[in-house]
C-alpha cells in the first residue's frame, strides 16, 4: 500500500509524522523541523489512500469530516488524524517502529 511506504520513508528519515496535503508535495517533521520529503501528491491519490486506510469507518468520517485510524504493519505502525473530505485539507499521520 503506498501509504505504508510514505510511512516508511518517513521513518527512515527519523520523522516523528507525516503531513500529507492535496496536490503539495510530501512534509515530514523531522526533529522538529517540517521538511520535504516528497514528491506532490494528488486530491484523487489522497482520498484513495484514505479509504483504503479507512475502510468500514469512510461512511462515518464522511459524515463526520474527520477520523482517527491506528494501522499497524508488519514493520510500522501509525496513526492518521485529521482526516477530512475535502481535497485540499490534509492528512496526518503519526509513525514509528514497532519494537
Amino acid at each position: 500500500m503506498l501509504f505504508e511506504e510514505w510511512i516508511e520513508q518517513a521513518y527512515s528519515l527519523g520523522a516523528s509524522d507525516l503531513h500529507l496535503e492535496a496536490d503539495t508535495p510530501i512534509v515530514a517533521r523531522i526533529r522538529g523541523e517540517l521538511q520535504t520529503v516528497g514528491a506532490t501528491v494528488s486530491g484523487a491519490t489522497l482520498r484513495q489512500v484514505a479509504r483504503e486506510l479507512l475502510r468500514d469507518q469512510w461512511q462515518g468520517f464522511l459524515e463526520r469530516g474527520s477520523a482517527d485510524h491506528a494501522n499497524p504493519s508488519a514493520a510500522s505502525a501509525c496513526g492518521p488524524t485529521s482526516f477530512r473530505p475535502y481535497a485540499a485539507s490534509p492528512l496526518r499521520s503519526d509513525c514509528w517502529r514497532r519494537a
